[in-house]
């Protein structure tokens, strides 16, 4: 049994690539603005006409054009030199065939207020969005008349990157005219803005490691309770950037958000952007397994940099454990802050006091700021109506802790970027921070930097 093209055609496979542009597809043999236009489904009386009115606009133009007529004049001696006595030139500024009328088509737009404005001196962004709103329009039509025939159409398109010179809200908007387009749409995108539009269990992430491409959905059933909620809410739609990552770092406060990016460019040479890493501050720790989880599904290699705290260890603890891990300690990719400090603590137990002394210095534009600091506040009331004491033998590492919670978001880029200026190499990193480095490196192949490059 022979299938002709026609009965394929129900069924057929439509590409459209990142290169759309209406202005071609107007002019191009094929497009689907040609493959509607060229047949406007007008009855045979209607065609005659409307070409008799072709042919009587063409006569009255070149008769009342004297550049027109010159034109014609001079075009008539084609007929000695081909021997063609006796017959004729004529000139058509318009097409005498309504079939014809597609090739010269213009499409104008127009905002309010303006003047129309041709689409070919528009912008990519609204040609290509213009090409893929015809395909959507001939989607509609065929599988139309389709059912007016009593038969049926499974249109399938494959979009490649609709986010093509888009700016990102119209990328976000871009999402519904896609999803409008009728029958099965499989669209490749690198857009976290389009793909934080789709529903969960639609995404499909594609991922070349080692020469082999592998495959990887979203099992949303496994999920419990409010979880879909909050991944799709408190993931997705704000960090969708993760989905293409080829490594993340999880981290609860703004602190590391600013400070870790920072450290991360000194220790491997080159921004964690270069490196194709996300740091992804979850914002607070309870919020921790949501972002885990999409991480391990989407087998994107993760990585934890917590607090040492007593609630947040709880909190962490918990999401590894609903991530299928049940023993946090067996975890060599998640590092955490010991004997209960955070980040600022940390800093201060490992003996960066001179560091972020200094830091102090510069962020408030005076010297000795901390003795000032220490002089004004001692005898006060802090935290839990607690008296401040700054003089006894621990007080000025009390100081610089109160300092760095009342000052953290200020802190965090200036610190981290002392850090970076110390000379021994030995003490450049933190440990734990230098752990963490140190454990992605050797798991993606990477050398920090001057010991041979990425």
């Amino acid at each position: 049994m022979r299938i002709n093209a026609a009965q394929i055609e129900p069924l057929a496979l439509h590409y459209i690539d990142a290169k759309r542009d209406l202005e071609d597809d107007i002019r191009k043999q094929g497009s689907f603005w040609r493959r509607m236009t060229e047949d406007l489904g007008l009855s045979d009386a209607d065609v005659e006409s409307f070409e008799n009115a072709l042919s009587d606009l063409n006569h009255k133009l070149v008769s009342k054009s004297g550049i027109l007529n010159h034109l014609k004049e001079n075009l008539a001696d084609v007929r000695r030199v081909v021997s063609a006595e006796g017959g004729e030139i004529d000139i058509s500024p318009v097409a005498r065939k309504l079939r014809d009328l597609s090739k010269g088509v213009d499409v104008s737009f127009a905002a309010p207020g303006s003047q129309p404005f041709p689409l070919a001196r528009h912008g990519m962004g609204t040609r290509s969005l213009a090409s893929l709103l015809v395909f959507r329009a001939f989607a509609s039509w065929r599988g139309q008349q389709a059912a007016d025939a009593g038969d049926h159409v499974h249109s399938l398109l494959a979009l490649e990157e609709p986010e093509a010179h888009l700016h990102p809200q119209a990328q976000r908007s871009f999402f519904s005219q896609v999803k409008s387009i009728p029958g099965q749409r499989i669209v490749s995108t690198h857009s976290p803005y389009f793909a934080g539009q789709a529903q969960l269990e639609d995404l499909r992430l594609f991922v070349r490691r080692d020469g082999e491409t592998t495959v990887t959905k979203l099992r949303v059933s496994e999920l419990e309770g409010d979880d879909a909620r909050k991944l799709r809410q408190g993931v997705v739609n704000t960090r969708g950037d993760l989905l293409f990552s080829r490594a993340v770092v999880f981290f609860e406060g703004e602190t590391e958000e600013q400070a870790l990016p920072i450290l991360a460019e000194a220790y491997w040479g080159c921004s964690i952007h270069e490196l194709g890493f996300s740091f992804v501050r979850v914002g607070g720790n309870a919020n921790y397994f949501p972002f885990i989880w999409l991480a391990k599904r989407l087998e994107i290699p993760w990585y934890v940099f917590s607090d040492g705290e007593t609630d947040t260890i709880k909190h962490l603890k918990r999401a590894l454990a609903k991530s299928g891990h049940t023993d946090a300690g067996a975890c060599q990719n998640v590092f955490v802050i010991s004997n209960g400090n955070n980040f600022e603590t940390h800093l201060v137990a490992e003996g960066y006091m001179a560091e972020i002394e200094a830091a102090f210095d510069r962020v408030q534009g005076k010297e000795r700021f901390l003795d000032d600091y220490i002089d004004s506040m001692h005898g006060k009331r802090g935290k839990k109506n607690k008296t401040r004491d700054y003089k006894s033998e621990d007080g000025r590492q009390t100081a610089i802790r109160d300092v760095m919670v009342e000052k953290k978001t200020r802190m965090a880029e200036p610190l981290a970027m002392a850090l970076c200026a110390i000379t021994d190499e030995t003490r450049r990193f933190p440990p734990l921070i230098k752990a963490l480095f140190d454990t992605m490196a050797s798991d993606l192949g990477l050398t920090q930097a001057g010991e041979g490059g990425l």
